[in-house]
């Protein structure tokens, strides 16, 4: 690291990476897309797969993805995938010869144990090979969402949550599950009323190890392997229309303390009575089916689960992923990584200043795409803390599929604006590569400006590069 660095490495970068994004990216070879049926009638969701539309639904062709491939699995399994004008269907039959075999040990919500018995459906919704939502339920019917970014390369998100159904049960043969998912909960691309997602079903019986799934995968990536959109299978939805719901979730906050203290001549203890009252306002709306828009007034995060306790003996702060909800439709979209967990924008630092919580008074934030970009725009006004004055925190992302859907170019630019006049800013530039089957190559460049309020400015900049082979088989 150098102080105001004189090379032009930046701009020639950013020169290549811009004639990269106005390159179309080149489709990979992919199974035809499978048609899912519609439902014929009306089914309930309560964890027994016996309504005649179900029946009349057809099974998919599952195999044996761990920890045998494509061989015939071990235990008798039936999928059902279906739709209407509101809903995505999944229906289970998991037959056990040993029902008593059958495990479901927790009953924590967003759980990912792998000592229970599991039922996943992963979706690909914007078939871009990258971003795949996860759904998943246990026999005891413990729900689990999350976010898989970066074709399963980094940390799964488990803060967000979405709506969604789901029911289990269990019989003298296995168990069964079922899975109801509202379209407007998904955001996708709908083109002459046709939907091209991404899909995998699986089904994992804990005491066997062995993963049952449709399409069949590889276990070449590891645990990972059944979460990569990359290997789920192209599936399409015939007159479907997105619905575009508007989301509005208000707060009001009232109480009071009463506090004895010693009067001013200490002769006797006054009681004092403190009153907090408070109101704010949250809303989520998607004008298109690509694009969603959330509003925060007076931003209350009292809800927020709380982080999973750790005790640090290194020199280095601990990583703790995003968990706020304003923060987490398509979040994986503004990582600009720049080696293990450093980013060079982090959420986490928005109302947050020298470690203590600060309010934020409001903001904006709009994710999605616009012709075959990945847009995303964050602004939030935080209130004064301290010797610190108020603070505006702008970021611009933006990233596009080059050569192939496994390659992206981007750019992410990002400005911290002090009410008294300390000025921060951010940019730079990174793509990821597929080269080669399981080959990839990052590069990374960014810049740092920081100018105090007469006290001089500082750069700095940052480059990296590296190759990798994703998979449990190394560089051999």
């Amino acid at each position: 690291m150098h102080s105001r660095p004189k090379l032009p490495l930046l701009p020639a970068l950013a020169l290549v990476l811009v004639l990269l994004a106005l390159l179309p990216p080149r489709a990979l070879a992919q199974d035809p897309p499978f048609p899912i049926p519609r439902l014929t009638g009306p089914v309930v969701i309560d964890g027994r797969v016996d309504e005649a539309a179900w029946l009349g639904i057809p099974t998919l062709p599952v195999v044996s993805s761990s920890p045998v491939f494509n061989i015939p699995p071990s235990e008798r399994t039936e999928f059902r995938l279906a739709y209407d004008d509101e809903y995505l269907y999944l229906a289970g039959r998991m037959y056990d010869r040993d029902p008593s075999g059958v495990r479901a040990t927790s009953l924590r919500r967003d759980d990912s144990a792998m000592s229970n018995d599991w039922m996943l459906l992963v979706l690909d919704a914007f078939m871009d090979r990258r971003t795949a939502l996860v759904f998943a339920v246990t026999p005891s019917g413990v729900r689990t969402d999350l976010i898989v970014p970066n074709d399963a390369d980094g940390t799964f998100n488990f803060g967000w949550n979405t709506f969604w159904d789901a029911r289990a049960t269990t019989d003298a043969e296995g168990w069964s599950a079922e899975i109801r998912i509202p379209l407007s909960s998904l955001r996708f691309e709908v083109e002459d009323g046709r939907v091209v997602m991404g899909i995998t079903v699986s089904r994992y019986i804990a005491r066997k190890n062995e993963v049952i799934s449709w399409p069949g995968i590889e276990h070449r990536w590891g645990s990972s392997s059944l979460h990569k959109a990359s290997q789920t299978h192209p599936v399409t939805l015939e007159g479907v229309e997105r619905l575009n719901p508007i989301y509005v979730t208000p707060y009001a906050l009232a109480g009071s303390s009463r506090l004895n203290r010693l009067d001013a001549d200490g002769t006797a203890w006054r009681p004092r009575d403190d009153w907090t009252r408070d109101v704010g306002l949250d809303v989520k709306l998607s004008p298109s089916s690509n694009l969603v828009i959330d509003l925060t007034a007076n931003t209350d995060f009292a809800q927020v689960e709380a982080d999973d306790q750790q005790v640090n003996l290194s020199r280095f702060s601990l990583f703790f992923p995003e968990r706020r909800l304003f923060f987490q439709e398509r979040g994986e979209l503004f990582d600009f990584s720049m080696g293990g967990s450093d980013r060079l924008f982090y959420t986490r630092r928005i109302g947050l200043v020298d470690d203590v919580p600060t309010r934020i008074y409001g903001g904006a934030r709009a994710t999605g795409r616009i012709g075959g970009w990945d847009v995303g725009v964050l602004n939030l006004q935080t209130a004064a803390s301290g010797p610190t004055g108020s603070e505006n925190s702008g970021v611009l992302r933006l990233r596009r599929q080059v050569l192939n859907p496994a390659s992206y170019v981007g750019t992410l630019a990002t400005s911290r604006m002090e009410s008294d006049g300390g000025r921060s800013f951010a940019g730079g530039v990174d793509a990821l590569l597929s080269v080669r089957g399981s080959n990839f190559l990052s590069v990374a460049l960014a810049g740092t400006v920081v100018e105090g309020d007469g006290a001089g400015s500082s750069e700095r900049l940052f480059a990296r590069a590296r190759w990798e082979r994703r998979g449990i088989y190394g560089l051999g």
